[in-house]
């Protein structure tokens, strides 16, 4: 039996580097600002070949999570696991997946109040901070999904483009000696560098709730697979030129390296503070995954109690994120505590352990095949 979908625009379709793009910026904003220095803590100069190798299992995990959808073409990922294992398992599996981007999505936006109260807003209160930025989202939200991918596109390009051009400007700064020697760690340490990377490329996932908005699902594991690569790339290379200019001695003593990268920029004694564009864009890019996140939980929701009306639930789930955001990591070390003891195991499980099952139960026969046979 067919169920009506319940999907934020459910007749939306989305272009493929719509959806790339999606994936993108459910990766790559919050590892760009803190995780260099969680890694180079590890891996030090070979931070860069921690990247790489968290970057392979990453491709795995979107060829997986996107595989169940070339088995099962035109179904939710709720419609298989009902039609594969029933209704238990699609409240079960819904359930998690409702929670694991709940929980994101307060992780996200207290790593974005930290930033900014950090950086340019040292006096403002964080609940006004944390309101607006809400707001924002569930305003995204309430556009749907295809309102979110535009905006996105606009967003991502822009950031893009300012980071290209940043990096000529500070390519002057950047002494790739500092580099060497290659692997100048052990491969433990390397491979325990790549925990933490691994565990937010794992994001790419997202794809088992974007897929069904796809102009074309026969691309979807193109569609993963070259998010993932995209963001590895940015990555690698952020990883890279921040140990080229600080060195991997002195970097794990910046919170925010990426941003004081930008800090140092200055040209010809006139273009100074670079670093407000740095803020600008990355402002925008973080509202972007906090979207994503808050949208992922609602759509679970909204599956699991196969609600109709949805526009009465969007403010309680908002002020739910922000109440609890505000409440929880009361400082910048105990948020870096979570970040690796905490957020990585979850990531995990949420992220390759319910992929993989998703994806060997796509070799099941249809359940209700064979209760008629």
């Amino acid at each position: 039996m067919n169920h009506k979908r319940t999907d934020f625009m459910s007749e939306v379709k989305l272009t493929n580097w719509q959806v790339i793009l999606l994936i993108v910026s459910t990766i790559l904003p919050s590892a760009l600002l803190s995780l260099p220095s969680i890694i180079i803590k590890y891996a030090a100069k070979d931070a860069w070949i921690s990247v790489v190798l968290a970057t392979v299992i990453g491709i795995i995990v979107a060829y997986i999570s996107s595989t169940i959808f070339l088995k099962n073409p035109g179904l939710s990922i709720f419609e298989i696991v009902e039609n594969k294992l029933g209704s238990f398992f699609r409240i079960f599996i819904g359930l998690l997946l409702m929670i694991y981007y709940f929980l994101d999505s307060i992780a996200v936006l207290r790593q974005f109040i930290f930033f900014m109260i950090d950086t340019v807003m040292e006096e403002t209160p964080s609940y006004v901070i944390g309101s607006i930025t809400v707001l924002v989202t569930l305003y995204a939200i309430y556009q749907g999904i295809e309102v979110i991918s535009r905006v996105n596109l606009i967003i991502i390009i822009i950031s893009f483009l300012s980071f290209a051009i940043s990096t000529l400007f500070y390519l002057k700064e950047m002494d790739f000696s500092q580099l060497l020697p290659i692997l100048d760690r052990s491969w433990n340490k390397v491979i325990f560098g790549g925990t933490p990377t691994l565990a937010w490329f794992s994001e790419v996932a997202i794809i088992i709730l974007l897929a069904p908005y796809l102009q074309n699902i026969k691309k979807v594991r193109k569609v993963a697979i070259t998010g993932m690569v995209i963001t590895a790339i940015s990555f690698t290379w952020t990883m890279i030129g921040t140990i080229a200019v600080f060195g991997s001695e002195i970097l794990p003593m910046y919170r925010y390296p990426t941003f004081s990268v930008f800090r140092m920029i200055e040209v010809a004694n006139f273009i100074e503070r670079i670093d407000a564009l740095f803020i600008a864009v990355w402002m925008g890019t973080m509202i972007m995954k906090l979207t994503i996140f808050l949208f992922g939980s609602l759509h679970c929701f909204f599956q699991v109690f196969r609600i109709k009306h949805k526009k009465p639930f969007l403010l309680p789930f908002g002020m739910l994120v922000l109440s609890f955001c505000l409440h929880s990591w009361n400082n910048q070390s105990e948020y870096a505590i979570y970040q690796f003891y905490s957020a990585v195991p979850y990531c995990f499980f949420f992220n390759i352990l319910i992929p993989l099952f998703l994806f060997f139960t796509g070799f099941l026969k249809n359940r209700k095949k064979q209760v008629k046979l």
